[in-house]
């Protein structure tokens, strides 16, 4: 009996697929090469395991999987493993508002700084990085004792919404449908090279053909004439006291957001306005 036990046993054992990590494991954006060591287990074993790290965020244990198909013999060490992705920790440690996002632009990290001991932590610095544009950021991986430094080039991206073609669209020289757009929100690196959400798609046009899913930037649109010298428009005065409309004639053409001259029908008087929609002019005293 003795003899089954110990034979049962040797052949559990023989079969395990063991693989060792660490306290926490630390993913990098498009990262493969993972801290790992393994003992009988198969290639297949293998890639799974670190296609579910790739995916994972928060502790893998044996426990939960060995619920996974192909893995019901696998057992880890530590029996817990922590997974965390470094533009995580480093926003955390930089405390970034809600809206930015770090995506770093250095990938081949040193191998210490893909994973985590238990008495290991990071320390993050960065110049600027409330700011959107490129940063180098200090990585510090300490025990309080030992340090090991390494300098990172990122992306600080701001949250932002934006205008996204549903379809592909031919260049044209008549104004922008809204309808073939849709507006979602997205992280960019450089808010000023979008076209702004606030302002109306149908007073410009394209300067070229753009694909299914592209990004508006203001570089892609040009302002279509929305005023005609001669041609009548509605003029809207106002300040703090006073919200009065009239006719008047202007005496230039002019595209969204151009200040132009026009003249009163009635006074005859001349003064500015700004153009602000079709045959549409604001003046602001």
């Amino acid at each position: 009996m003795l003899k089954f036990f110990f034979l049962t046993f040797l052949t559990i054992s023989s079969s395990a697929c063991f693989i060792t990590g660490a306290d926490t494991i630390i993913l990098h954006k498009n990262g493969e090469n993972f801290p790992l060591s393994s003992k009988g287990c198969s290639e297949k074993q293998i890639s799974t395991f670190k296609n579910i790290l790739k995916e994972s965020s928060g502790t893998l244990s044996s426990r939960h999987l060995k619920r996974i198909e192909g893995l019901s013999n696998i057992s880890l060490s530590p029996s817990t493993i922590r997974v965390r992705k470094l533009e995580e920790i480093v926003q955390s440690r930089l405390n970034l508002s809600s809206n930015k996002k770090i995506e770093f632009i250095q990938q081949q990290f040193p191998s210490e700084f893909k994973k985590l001991e238990s008495d290991e932590f990071f320390e993050v610095h960065c110049s600027n990085c409330n700011k959107s544009g490129v940063r180098n950021i200090k990585l510090t991986k300490t025990n309080g004792i030992k340090r090991i430094v390494f300098w990172a080039k990122a992306k600080v991206l701001t949250s932002v919404k934006v205008f996204v073609a549903k379809n592909n669209i031919q260049l044209n020289f008549s104004g922008i449908n809204s309808n073939d757009f849709e507006i979602k929100q997205i992280f960019v690196h450089n808010p000023n090279d979008v076209f702004p959400k606030n302002q109306k798609l149908p007073f410009f046009r394209l300067n070229k053909s753009i694909s299914k899913g592209h990004v508006v930037l203001s570089s892609d649109l040009t302002p279509i004439q929305l005023v005609r010298h001669g041609n009548p428009v509605k003029v809207s005065v106002r300040n703090s006291f006073l919200h009065m409309n009239l006719l008047a004639t202007p005496l230039s053409s002019g595209k969204f957001g151009e200040t132009i001259r026009l003249k009163n029908r009635k006074s005859k008087k001349i003064f500015f306005g700004k153009v602000i929609g079709l045959n549409k002019v604001k003046v602001e005293l």
